[in-house]
């Protein structure tokens, strides 16, 4: 098994975990980074946002998994998505001026897994030495 078709296996584990606990227990999941109460339109929203991208995410990155050829675009897929959360909660920050220990915590986990997603994609897109 390629180092490709585990990390997407590992990351799509990830997402439908979340995914279903977004879905499940919206308000647990958003209490950390601050959202204060959520009225029912609000806690729909967080399931479908939240908890429906991740299951998305995850059932893709599934699907992906299984052949070689689609490990590329999978990757880039994570990449551009870890990368975008990563760039926009630093966009939040400077425009909002609050870090909080959640806040710290998701740029290191989402520029972490953003840069080895990229080595990896970098990997699998190597061209074969002459």
């Amino acid at each position: 098994m390629t180092l490709a078709r585990i990390y997407l296996l590992g990351m799509a584990g990830f997402s439908l975990l979340f995914g279903l606990a977004y879905l499940l227990a919206p308000i647990s999941m958003v209490e950390p980074a601050g959202f204060g109460p959520l009225s029912s339109a609000a806690t729909t929203d967080v399931r479908a946002t939240y908890g429906g991208f991740q299951l998305g995410l995850g059932a893709f990155l599934l699907w992906a998994a299984r052949e070689e050829a689609n490990h590329p675009s999978a990757l880039l897929l994570i990449a551009f998505s870890l990368g975008a959360v990563f760039l926009s909660r630093l966009a939040g920050l400077g425009i909002d001026g609050e870090l909080t220990g959640f806040h710290a915590l998701g740029l290191a986990i989402e520029s972490g897994l953003t840069l080895a997603t990229l080595l990896i994609w970098r990997k699998t897109t190597a061209l074969p030495a002459a």
